[in-house]
Parts: structure tokens; sequence; C-alpha cells
């Protein structure tokens, strides 16, 4: 028996595979039908067979995984690969970090599946590397009123 984490919008069947969706429901005590709550941990049958091809694994059990790169935040990571902030508080869940907690260049993060009404934000945002960048790390920075504060480059007197 294997234990699974529930995220948003997760149903019994993204979990386990059709064959196995009333022995887990039994191993919980909850319905076929029933909405999972996110973040619940929930107990699943030993999948059968010992090869899996990709495409007999259920939806949830698919790891998609991205790169941080320098200067990226967990708000950013989530806009990045999920496109949805108020998704932020379960990336950190999934990834055992804390929403406040540096992110490190190079530390492997697990990211869910993209609602499909995200998607396209996740396709503009995720070539931008940090995405919450607005000019790259090198170039000079952006002059101008807009970009002054006041009493640093902009003083009134």
């Amino acid at each position: 028996m294997q234990t699974i984490k529930v995220l948003y919008g997760n149903v019994l069947s993204d979990l386990v595979s059709e064959d196995q969706l009333f022995e887990a429901a039994d191993l919980n005590g909850i319905g076929i039908t029933e909405v999972l709550v996110p973040g619940v941990t929930l107990s699943i049958p030993d999948q059968q067979p010992a090869r899996l091809n990709d495409e007999t694994l259920p939806k949830a059990v698919k790891q998609r995984t991205a790169q941080a790169v320098a200067g990226q935040t967990w708000i950013d990571l989530a806009m990045q690969e999920v496109g949805d902030e108020s998704r932020l508080f379960e990336l950190c869940d999934l990834n055992d970090a804390s929403i406040t907690e540096e992110v490190e260049a190079g530390r492997v993060i697990q990211a869910m599946r993209v609602e499909q009404d995200k998607q396209n934000i996740v396709n503009v945002l995720r070539p931008l590397k940090p995405s919450s960048m607005y000019y790259k790390v090198g170039d000079p920075a952006p002059e101008g009123i807009e970009y002054w504060a006041i009493e640093l480059d902009f003083i009134v007197s």
C-alpha cells in the first residue's frame, strides 16, 4: 500500500487506475465520487504491474518537474509552472517548502497539472526565466521617472 497527497482538483480516478478505484475508496472509507480535500493524504493500493508505461499511469502519478533559476520565488514558480498564484500554497506543500523560503538556483521542483484555462498563461511565462523579472540580469537598470524611488533617485526639495 502507498500514500499520495491530494492536490486541488483531484478526483479518486486521477489517483488510481480504474480497476483499483473501489479498493482505494474502501481503504479510505470514502465513495468513488466523493469530493477530495486538497492536502489530505490517502492510502492507495500498490500498482499491479511492475513495469508501467507513462500512458497507463494515473494523471496524479505523472510527475512534472521544473528547475528553478537564480532570482526565482515561489510565487514566480506558481505563475510560471501552474499559471495561477492561488495555487502557491499547494505548490509549496507539494515541495515541502514555505512560501517565504528562498528558492535555491538549480532546485528541482515538482509541479501540479496545469488547468486548461491557465495553459495560455503558462505558455507565455514558462520561457521567461525568472518570469517575474522585467529586464535581464546583466542589462543596465531601466532608467526614467517610473523606476525612480523617492529620496533615493528622485529627491524632492
